[in-house]
């Protein structure tokens, strides 16, 4: 049996070594494992790989310089360097594995035309479709007929990456007997081991990152199927009575804060920066109706996930009650019009717009001629205008979308949420419901229009959260920095953690059974009770930073970076991106206007106490004699189920 064990091997698929918290996650990963007595291999990458996460990241066109190339390349050796320095494990150099057929193969792809790249076979793999993923993601744009040279030089590039990550797993395979690899990120270099592993009977994994805070680099979620995430979020009713930690409802609203007032890579909205009065004003929108904010998704992540998807015949069964956003837009205009209850402002998704790197979004360009011009009860925010999605959140009655996060986000801060794409990221509830064709979607869309959301919608939206944001990633938050800043840090998983880590990645342990075992042995007999205190404290927090925001200039984030880099140089630990200090205070809530110079007389006394005042749309705060006026129904909201978990209580 020993010497079963002991024959067992990893390979850490990271060419992209110079994206060092890629390179980190997986350095870990292979720490834990290095350390049961398992071989562990990591690949280095000297150049080789046509088109790689690293060289998508940095934007090098694809007509680059050898030179321009050398200089990139030369950043991976000194990451991959300093990893080995650290953990050193075995390395497989990838040049080794790189013969003149590969080179001649990749060099007559050049010249192949559009239709056979897309349905090109490599050792019976769909490197062609599985290309199209990178190509998406980077362009902004679904392939289409007739790609200009720009882009069909990009998507030739990624078809080779592929070919080439296809060849070298095989080789790996042939000269190393692995019996798991590892890559990071669902990207095609990724999936093309993927098909080499699956056809050697090799277990494979990928890792990603739970997308808490921009992304949290000490959660790991490691998956071989695509869908996982997907099927794991509709298990939500399994589990959606049982209370959580206060910690993670804390953490949950941390992660509001910082999409507030904060920016990241996934964080595709400008940060809030103002009274939300100047968009009703910019759209002279009508006090007496109510505003309908709609989220569109980014067409070119779902377009690549799915062709992937299809790829490995992983049936999701995603469900659309209209064919495109388009036709679901132009629904919701029509549906808009014949009414004179609602107006709908919508949020083309940012994505789209100036993050597009040289790209136009295909998407984009149908969107505005099909929506040349706003109506009296239907406006369009585009991807560039200066409008925080945030800011237009604090307005909305009802929040609409097909599949993209930001659902959630308005769920969690007490807005009803719509959805028109089934068997994805939402399961059908009451706080956030789906569906899946426009009958039922108008039926739905009428009811909760008059839909009261409850005390108890907003604590299954932040159970919600927790569900699908951390229970499916190992958590390594006691050794590992969730942020990725100083990298000159190469942790290493805590001794307690590493057999569970080994029995995870083995598969012998089922991460989401692992982590709801310890989560409900560490609820105690008044869990509820302290589920409640940490979220009336969650509210008060938001509340708090609404009306006195913090700094968000880059300069700001800056000195906030050297701070965090300070503080863990003479302490060893990480500071957490949390907000500034926040000072708690007493929070008590009213819809009575009249008694507005009473409640200042009050807060002049009691320095502690602020009164939020609701005065239709204006939220009015009163502290220490003060008062302060927003435009704020999502801040009122709040403050009322504040009060009335309070009654709950009692």
């Amino acid at each position: 049996s020993m010497e079963v064990e002991n024959k067992r091997s990893t390979v850490l698929f990271i060419p992209e070594a110079g994206i060092y918290a890629y390179l980190r996650s997986l350095s870990v990963l292979g720490d834990a494992v290095s350390k049961s007595g398992e071989k562990v291999y990591i690949t280095h990458c000297t150049g080789q790989m046509v088109r790689c996460p690293m060289m998508a990241m940095h934007r090098l066109p694809t007509d680059a310089s050898a030179e321009e190339k050398r200089k990139l390349c030369q950043k991976c050796q000194k990451q991959f360097k300093a990893a080995q320095k650290r953990y050193n494990f075995s390395t497989i150099e990838l040049n080794g594995l790189v013969d003149d057929n590969t080179r001649h193969f990749l060099d007559s792809l050049s010249s192949i035309s559009q239709d056979d790249l897309e349905s090109l076979l490599f050792k019976n793999i769909a490197v062609g479709k599985i290309s199209k993923y990178d190509f998406a993601l980077e362009t902004k744009t679904q392939i289409y007929p007739n790609l200009s040279i720009k882009h069909k030089a990009l998507y030739v590039a990624y078809v080779k990456n592929t070919v080439l990550a296809v060849v070298l797993a095989e080789k790996i395979c042939l000269n190393y007997a692995p019996t798991l690899f590892v890559t990071f990120n669902q990207y095609a270099q990724g999936q093309g081991v993927r098909a080499i592993a699956n056809m050697n009977k090799v277990k494979y994994l990928t890792i990603s990152n739970a997308g808490h805070k921009n992304a949290d680099y000490s959660r790991l979620i490691p998956y071989e199927k695509l869908s996982i995430l997907f099927a794991h979020c509709l298990k939500w009713a399994s589990i959606m009575n049982i209370p959580i930690l206060p910690h993670y409802v804390s953490e949950c609203w941390d992660d509001t804060l910082f999409h507030f007032y904060s920016f990241g890579s996934h964080i595709f909205s400008k940060s809030k920066h103002g009274d939300p009065s100047v968009i009703f004003e910019k759209f002279s929108l009508n006090p007496k109706k109510k505003t309908v904010v709609v989220y569109t998704s980014s067409n070119d992540e779902r377009g690549g996930y799915e062709k992937l998807l299809k790829v490995w015949g992983e049936e999701t069964n995603f469900v659309d009650a209209f064919s495109d956003q388009i036709v679901w837009l132009s629904w919701l205009r029509e549906d808009a019009a014949k009414r004179d209850d609602i107006q709908i402002v919508v949020r083309i998704h940012p994505r789209e717009g100036h993050r597009q790197f040289g790209f136009g979004s295909s998407h984009l360009k149908q969107l505005k001629e099909a929506f040349p011009e706003n109506t009296k009860s239907f406006f369009v925010v585009w991807p560039d205008d200066p409008i925080s999605s945030y800011d237009l959140i604090e307005l909305a009655d009802l929040c609409l979308v097909p599949w993209t996060t930001v659902g959630q986000e308005a769920a969690r801060v007490g807005i009803p949420v719509l959805s028109c794409t089934g068997n994805m990221f939402y399961p059908d509830d009451d706080f956030i419901q789906v569906a899946t064709t426009p009958e039922e979607y108008k039926k739905k869309l009428d009811a909760i229009l008059q839909m009261e959301y409850t005390w108890q919608h907003l604590i299954k939206a932040i159970r919600f959260y927790h569900w699908r944001t951390f229970v499916p990633t190992l958590n390594l938050e006691e050794t590992v920095p969730a942020d990725f800043e100083d990298k000159t840090i190469w942790p290493e998983v805590s001794p307690d953690m590493v057999g569970i880590v080994n029995d995870i990645l083995s598969g012998k342990q089922n991460l989401v059974d692992y982590n709801i075992k310890k989560w409900q042995e560490s609820l105690s007999d008044d869990a509820i009770s302290q589920e409640t205190i940490a979220m009336r404290y969650g509210i008060r927090h938001l509340i708090d930073r609404v009306f006195y925001p913090p700094l968000t200039s880059k300069m700001f984030y800056i000195f906030g970076k050297i701070k965090r880099m300070i503080f863990r140089k003479f302490t060893g630990r990480s500071q957490h991106i949390t907000q500034k200090f926040f000072k708690d205070y007493c929070l008590k809530f009213s819809d009575d206007v009249s008694m507005l110079n009473d409640f200042v007389h009050e807060t002049k006394i009691d320095k502690n106490l602020r009164v939020l005042v609701g005065d239709e749309l204006i939220a009015i705060l009163v502290h220490k004699g003060k008062i302060l006026r927003r435009m704020s129904p999502m801040v009122i909201r709040l403050a009322r189920l504040h009060a009335a978990s309070s009654a709950d209580k009692k």
